[in-house]
Order: structure tokens, then sequence, then C-alpha cells
């Protein structure tokens, strides 16, 4: 193998490794360490905790490496595929997915109860996942369309 074809290669496992491990320091982290950061750091109009904020970060790193990915695999499919724009123009759409699952999760809490103060809760629950309803569907739509092109 070249260096050429070797350096995609090693980028796609590292990057990949990052989500790997920024994903199970996440999930420790939310398992084992949250309730003892409970020091608040914002009272008003919501209570945010010390723990919660990091958690919310966490996964706001780990969405932003899963769209990460993209690059990477991008130049491995430049150096191994002959359609290597509609295959990248694929991974980045499915890639979206994932991380749009991270963001729902990371914001589900703060989000609506920040809607909470002016609208009804259900209400609030029920616009934030409209929301992210409708952003799936332009993911999808998009990820539609890419593949209806790459035929």
């Amino acid at each position: 193998m070249t260096a050429e074809v070797e350096k995609p290669g090693r980028e796609v496992v590292r990057q990949a490794v990052a989500v790997m491990l920024t994903a199970l320091l996440t999930w420790v982290f939310s398992r084992f360490f949250i309730h003892r950061l409970s020091t608040p750091i914002l009272s008003s109009p919501v209570p945010l905790t010390l723990g919660e904020a990091v958690q919310l970060g966490l996964m706001v790193v780990l969405a932003w490496l899963i769209v990460g990915m993209s690059g990477p695999l991008r130049e491995l499919y430049k150096t191994h595929m002959e359609k290597w724009e509609a295959a990248s123009s694929v991974t980045s759409n499915l890639l979206k997915i994932p991380a749009l699952l991270v963001l729902y999760w990371a914001f589900e809490g703060i989000v609506v109860a920040l809607l909470s103060l002016f609208i009804e809760p259900d209400l609030a629950q029920a616009f934030y996942e409209l929301f992210f309803l409708l952003v799936g569907i332009v993911i999808l739509y998009s990820l539609i369309k890419t593949v209806i092109r790459a035929l």
C-alpha cells in the first residue's frame, strides 16, 4: 500500500475511535458521575447543574465527531471508488441521523423546560419532537435525493 492510501484509512480509524471513546465517556459520566456534580450553575429560568452542563457538552462533542467522520471517509472514497462523490454524499447524510439523535437526547430537557415557561409542558414537548422530526425528514429527503441522482 502506498502512503497516499494508508493516510485516509488511518484518519477514518482515528475518527471512529474518537467517536467510540467520546460515546463511552458520555455513557460513563451519565451513569456514574452526573449526580455527584449537582452544583447548580443556573437556577433561573431553568435549573441546570454542573453535571448536566458537562453531559450536554459531551453530547455536543459526540454529535460533532459523528458528523466529522464524513471528511476522512470522503478522502478514503476518493482513493478507492469511481463514484466517490455520490458515496460521500450518502455517507454524509447517513452520519447526520445519529448526530441528530444525540442532539435530540442532549437538548431535550433544557429546551422543553425553556419552552414550558411560555407554553404548556405537553405542548412544549410536542413542539420539540416535531422540530427534530422535521429536521430528520429533511435529512432523509436529502439522502433519498442523493441516492436517486447516483443511480
